[in-house]
């Protein structure tokens, strides 16, 4: 399968649209095929956000695929729709709602992360069991300090 990399910087600080436009760029030069080729962001929240307004935009909608490599990417940008990049001081002020073809889901990414990060993407999870499900707040009620302790990964065949 012919690819190239992109390698990008992809912290709050530069979610921009100059970086949107790197992507864009890149495809461009790759000439990819929108119909038979989707771009594939590999990376934390921030990284999976431009990658995907540059897919939306490009060629009036380029299919992606995206990788969160973090926890708090996995739980909250991997399952939406939400592209975006900041704009003149503005946080996510230009952006599509244009959902990923595929998410590709591996927790073992998480191993790397701090305690702290593990703890965020729970209080996400806890968001969406407040607006939505009783059932998931009693299960992070009674698993959540195992799974922040064990990084989200099985402990036995049964997880």
């Amino acid at each position: 399968v012919a690819h190239e990399l992109l390698v990008l910087d992809t912290v709050e600080e530069n979610k921009s649209i100059e970086l949107t436009l790197e992507i864009c760029k890149k495809m461009k030069k790759f000439n990819l095929d929108r119909r038979r080729e989707p771009v594939i962001g590999i990376g934390g929240g921030v990284c999976l956000d431009v990658v995907g307004l540059a897919a939306s935009m490009f060629r009036r909608r380029t299919p992606y695929i995206r990788v969160p490599t973090t926890a708090l990417a996995y739980v909250d940008a991997s399952v939406g729709a939400k592209n975006g990049c900041n704009f003149l001081g503005s946080k996510n002020r230009l952006g599509t709602y244009v959902p990923p073809v595929a998410a590709l889901l591996d927790s073992s990414f998480f191993r790397t992360q701090g305690a702290r990060d593990i703890s965020n993407s729970l209080g996400e999870m806890c968001k969406m069991g407040i607006m939505k499900s009783e059932e998931l707040l009693g299960l992070l009620e009674k698993h959540a300090s195992r799974l922040v302790a064990d990084r989200f990964q099985p402990q036995s065949k049964d997880d």
